[in-house]
């Protein structure tokens, strides 16, 4: 019983998940229609532009909240046990356990910190360096959920 618990919970949370990346995915596409729209010398389309890549980054915050979230409810699922429920420590055991790869482990971890950054926006050096990665960590997200997923299946 506790192990179909487990499997719905984890359903529950992909099915969160994929809601949040659809979303960033559609906030991604117009941020990038935006950029290559909008003209430097335009001030209120620069004033545009920071809105949505200030949107873009939020979306970012929340979906990689619920992406560490996620893999620390399949690796319970997978009986893997957790010496860490800190996002940090949850990429760590999902490396050493062969639910991600050392190459997406250190993806992982880049976007955690980018995430850290994220209290740091009002830099406008910062906010650019953080929305020009959202794309790769929004595939990277997307590519590691659906394939935990696929192995469920």
């Amino acid at each position: 019983m506790e192990k179909i618990n487990s499997k719905k919970e984890l359903l529950d949370k992909y099915s969160i998940l994929q809601d949040a990346l659809d979303t960033l995915d559609f906030i991604v596409k117009r941020y990038q229609d935006t950029v290559e729209k909008t003209d430097i010398d335009d001030h209120d389309g620069m004033q545009v532009l920071r809105i949505e890549r200030d949107s873009l980054i939020q979306r970012f915050e929340y979906s990689y909240e619920l992406f560490w979230k996620f893999l620390k409810k399949y690796a319970e699922h997978q009986f893997i046990r957790l010496e860490s429920a800190s996002p940090r420590g949850i990429i760590r055991i999902c490396v050493q356990s062969g639910i991600l790869t050392e190459e997406q482990g250190l993806l992982a971890a880049e976007m955690h910190e980018y995430r850290n950054k994220t209290s740091h926006m009002y830099r406008e050096e910062i906010a650019d360096s953080i929305s020009e990665h959202v794309p790769e960590f929004y595939m990277f997200m997307r590519t590691v959920s659906q394939h935990c997923m696929q192995i469920l299946s």
